[in-house]
């Protein structure tokens, strides 16, 4: 009903459709004839001077320029929130929503996008992102779209769905939290947990210099009694050897600490 009138009112009233948003007033006319004449002058009201043309709908890629730019000087953000939604933007530009107009993101388009990052072996290569690069990448664009919001870019923010976050699978009661503590304290009679404090204290080699002519690498090497540090420094070498009793021990079973200063696996 473009035209349409209210109980006790001598006037007609308009109800129109600007670019998905409903917009109903008076036309102060008592002829529908004239009506119809301030009906056509409220459709082109919003290509006036009001509401941005619907040509003029930026595109997210576009919207990211004033967006980054807000991160950068925005004293509301953190220091580490800055990197968050810069990085996220960087995942955002890797998907098709990065090319679509704001104003025609929706919840079922954001929900059937496939986020993908360049692979660290091969950048020409991409590979689906894990779910916390998902969250990041979908808070960064609620973020967005609710500074577009703001920035009158769009009249409605869509909602952003959220993938759930792989959660535990298993819950440790207390009595397994005994068993673990007393394997833990006594790890000759469990081998799992030998294993597990051997991986952990048996680190790659670790090689650090410089252009020159001298290179440094350090080796440690854990044995049944001692442990073994190597450090060759050019055409020098040497040896130190730690006597595993001589590293600390767990005072007590809820000593989170463990053997020899190692965290419990």
């Amino acid at each position: 009903m473009p035209l349409y009138r209210k109980p006790r009112s001598p006037f007609w009233y308009y109800s129109i459709s600007v670019e998905g948003v409903v917009h109903r007033a008076s036309t102060r006319q008592t002829s529908r004839r004239a009506a119809l004449v301030a009906e056509s002058e409220a459709r082109l009201a919003p290509r006036d001077g009001g509401l941005p043309p619907l040509e003029r709908r930026p595109t997210l890629r576009a919207l990211s320029i004033r967006f980054l730019e807000w991160v950068a000087r925005s004293f509301e953000l953190t220091q580490n929130t800055r990197p968050y939604y810069s990085y996220g933007w960087r995942l955002l530009s890797f998907s098709p929503l990065s090319d679509r107009r704001v104003d025609k993101i929706t919840s079922d388009g954001i929900a059937c996008t496939e986020f993908r990052r360049p692979s660290r072996k091969d950048p020409a290569i991409f590979e689906p992102c894990s779910i916390t690069y998902m969250l990041q990448a979908l808070r960064t664009l609620k973020v967005m779209l609710g500074k577009a919001l703001e920035w009158d870019v769009i009249h409605k923010r869509p909602r952003v769905p959220m993938p759930k976050p792989v959660g535990r699978e298993l819950l440790i009661d207390a009595n397994t939290d005994r068993s673990i503590d007393a394997a833990y304290n006594d790890p000759i009679k469990n081998r799992s947990i030998t294993r597990h404090r051997r991986r952990a204290w048996t680190p790659p080699a670790l090689t650090v210099g410089r252009k020159g002519d001298w290179m440094r690498s350090v080796t440690i090497s854990i044995q049944t009694q001692q442990i073994v540090v190597t450090v060759v420094d050019g055409d020098n070498t040497t040896v130190v050897i730690v006597p595993k009793s001589s590293l600390p021990t767990p005072s007590s079973p809820g000593d989170s600490s463990g053997a020899f200063g190692c965290a419990k696996p």
